[in-house]
């Protein structure tokens, strides 16, 4: 009967912790694993809920969907674009990991923005209308978040395949009729 007591006070003891640790916003108990739980209230030690980045890889490049510069009009006559953008990193909405975590996974500082250089011209023939439109070019790198119970080691994957997305160029694009 004793045991029995003391094992339901443990329980309590670990749904308590569960919620003081989600009430300091540093995980929710619905993150930590039950054996997480288990080995904080049996040793009353703090848990501290650290994440990271894994599984970072290259995604490749890809051009922006909002124009930045354009330039039009009827040939004979050269098209072009000169101007300099400030332009910031894309993340995936909703990503649960602090900037400073992500940029250290991914490389980059994705709280500073870029300083991006448009330039470009498209020769217009004769009798036709031209358009040149600038994009942002941006290089990706996918990855997951993973949380860990320190000092237990206890490690859970919390979110998959989230982006980044970098600032490294332009893209044109031309069309004419």
């Amino acid at each position: 009967m004793g045991d029995q007591l003391n094992f339901q006070t443990a329980q309590r003891g670990v749904i308590i912790a569960g919620l003081s640790v989600s009430l300091l916003g540093m995980g929710t108990s619905a993150q930590a694993t039950p054996s997480a739980k288990s080995a904080e209230v049996a040793s009353g030690n703090r848990a501290i809920i650290a994440k990271r980045l894994i599984h970072v890889r290259s995604i490749g490049t890809k051009c922006g969907k909002t124009p930045i510069a354009m330039a039009s009009g009827r040939g004979r006559m050269t098209l072009r674009i000169d101007d300099t953008r400030s332009t910031g990193t894309v993340l995936s909405k909703h990503i649960d990991a602090s900037k400073g975590v992500i940029s250290a996974g991914v490389g980059w500082d994705v709280s500073k923005s870029r300083s991006i250089t448009v330039s470009g011209s498209k020769e217009v023939p004769r009798g036709k209308h031209g358009t040149l439109t600038a994009f942002v070019k941006y290089s990706g790198k996918k990855f997951d978040v993973q949380a860990m119970l320190v000092p237990q080691g206890d490690k859970w994957i919390v979110q998959r395949n989230k982006t980044a997305y970098k600032p490294i160029g332009v893209c044109f694009k031309y069309s004419e009729r």
